[in-house]
Formats: structure tokens, sequence, C-alpha cells
């Protein structure tokens, strides 16, 4: 009797590549983007030898014996559950236009009473707390309280060895018992690990320029850079440095005549020895974050994006634009954090 996972809204399988290093056998992921699926299958390979089967699926329709005929009766099965996170975002005003979005978090938890598995986890975005989404979570966990005890809690990656401040919220459940969420492994609590910062993730990389690709790291590949952004970042000659460091022609309309100072991170340049922010599906541009290299005049490459969000440094890309890439990248749940809560699973399944 074994531990097989299920990894829905898998992308390109973050929490996939997390629990197979910690020896759990993940038989399948489903997403409905089929952009993912070369990507997924490529690096995902069981113990016995096989890739983790990509299915193309919208949950919402998704037939259940597709899923029954991947698994046994005597399988302890495990259901991943990270469903795309805009939706809930603090950010997001529109609900109504993300309607559907937000609806699979009802058919994660149908496809669970249907599954009966031993043990649950599901991530998504701080904001999944939100008084906006309060009916919604509500609605989850009432649905499951049943069987499962459920207490989400908010988890920052970055205390899992994750070179990034990345706050989500977390179910983690066991059928009819307890599993306790894993105790944080670097902080400033006496006996953690020192926190991993951006530098200990990318700071021994090869440099390269904007608009360009190393010879022999093919992810290390950046995307282009406008000349007036080139300008700027020739300015910002420091870790850290933003847009306080540019001439008054070089500044953004909204600065120069409005006198905004709202949003100081956005063409900033990353810090080297602090975690990186959080990564967003659109690390690769400056203009939507902290994502200028500390040193370097470009921003992140896909690579850096891959390694802060833990991936291993020969994890292929398939997809081949840049922005698709990007955005499979910043969607997906980092390495490190998935594996701690393998870990945690391995442990329980063995009492």
């Amino acid at each position: 009797m074994g531990l097989k996972a299920i990894d829905f809204f898998c992308g390109i399988g973050g929490v996939t590549r997390g629990f197979l290093n910690r020896g759990i056998d993940v038989i399948a992921g489903i997403d409905n983007d089929i952009n993912c699926k070369e990507t997924y299958e490529a690096n995902n390979i069981r113990p016995n030898g096989v890739p983790s089967k990509f299915l193309k699926e919208d949950i919402s329709t998704l037939d259940i014996k597709k899923i029954k005929e991947l698994i046994k009766p005597t399988d302890k099965l495990i259901l991943i559950g990270c469903a795309p996170c805009q939706s809930f975002t603090g950010i997001t005003k529109k609900l109504e236009g993300r309607k559907k979005e937000r609806e699979l978090l009802k058919c994660f938890s149908e496809i669970i009473l249907k599954l009966h598995p031993e043990y649950i986890f599901l991530e998504n975005v701080q904001g999944l707390k939100s008084p906006n989404n309060k009916k919604v979570l509500d609605s989850f966990i009432d649905s499951l309280r049943p069987f499962y005890d459920l207490k989400p809690q908010v988890i920052n990656a970055m205390n899992y060895g994750v070179p990034q401040s990345r706050r989500r919220v977390i179910l983690f459940a066991k059928r009819n018992g307890h599993v306790d969420y894993p105790t944080a492994t670097h902080g400033k609590i006496k006996g953690q690990k020192e926190l991993k910062s951006l530098y200990h993730a990318i700071g021994n990389l090869p440099p390269i320029m904007a608009a360009s690709q190393h010879k022999e790291l093919k992810t290390h590949v950046t995307s282009k850079l406008s000349e007036l952004n080139l300008q700027r970042l020739k300015l910002q000659k420091n870790p850290g440095d933003g847009m306080e460091k540019w001439t008054r022609d070089l500044c953004l309309k909204s600065r120069k005549e409005g006198n905004y100072i709202g949003h100081r991170d956005v063409y900033a340049r990353l810090y080297w020895y602090k975690p990186c922010g959080t990564l967003t599906t659109k690390f690769i541009s400056i203009s939507n974050g902290r994502f200028a290299h500390p040193s370097q005049n470009r921003g992140l490459s896909i690579l850096e994006g891959l390694l802060i969000q833990t991936f291993p440094k020969n994890y292929k890309m398939l997809c081949p634009s840049l922005r698709a890439q990007a955005k499979q990248i910043g969607n997906a749940v980092p390495v490190k954090l998935a594996e701690a809560f393998a870990t945690k699973i391995i442990q329980d399944s063995q009492l």
C-alpha cells in the first residue's frame, strides 16, 4: 500500500516535482492549459520510470472514472489542488467576471468527496481568506467537514527554504484524522536556518544581457529591454535602487506631472542578500514589479525564475513563448514548499 498523488491544476509541476523528490508517486497532473503538457511530462518521472501523466481536463466537467482508472483501492491517495489564484487576489475587483474560476474550489470539493483521499493539500493566495472570498472558502470547508478537519493557515514559503517571500493560504488535512502542518525550518527563531537570499539562488549564474540567451544554459534567457529602460537601469547602480535614481527626464509621466509616489517597487532592482519578493507571472518585465537584476542591466531570466521557485536548474521549459513560460513559473508552487508537506505526509503515514 503506497502513497499515490493526483495533482489538480498542476501547471508545469511545482507540487508534483516536490512530492516526487520526497518519494511520493505522483500518478498524474490535471490542468486545462495544454501548453504545460510537454514541460510537465518531460520533468516529472515517477519511481517506475514513466512520466507522470498530464491530463488536459476542465475539472468542472471531468469524468471521475478517468481518475479512478489510475488508482487502486489499496493506494493511500493524496489529492493536490492549487486552483488559479487570480480570482482570489486582493487586486481582483470584478469578481463576477471570474465566477467560473471562483467555482473551481466547489468542483474540487466534489471530486474529493467522490474519491475520499487520505490526504488533501491545497494552496492559494492569501486573498482566499479575505472578506470577499469568505463565502467561497467557508463553503469549501463546510462541504468537507464530515471527513476532514480543515484549518487554513497562512504560510510564507521563505520559512521553508525558498529564496522568496511568498505568503499563501494552505489547507492541509487527513481523512478522519489529524496531520500537523510542517514546522518552519528557516527564519529568525533559535534553531532555524538562515533565510535563503536571492544570492543563494542566482548569484553564481553567468552574466547575460537583455534579449539574450546563454549558449549552454538554454533557460537562462531574458526578454527585450527598451532603450529608455536601459538608460534608467544604468542610473540604478546598486542592488535595491529604484526610480529615485532617475533624472527627471526619465521619470514616468505619473510621477513627473502628478507627483505620484506609489508602487515604488516597479522598475526597481532586486536586493542580493534578501529573499526575493513574490514572483508573479510577469517577472521577466521590470515594469511589473521589483524584477530588475541586482547588478546587470536587464530583467530576470527564465532560469532565474525557476531557481527562485526552487525548481531544479535542469528543469526543461518546452513552451516556446517566454511570456508563457514566465506565467507558468509564476503560477507554480515553490518546489521546496511542496517538499515540506510531502515529508510531513510520509512521516504521518508511517505512524
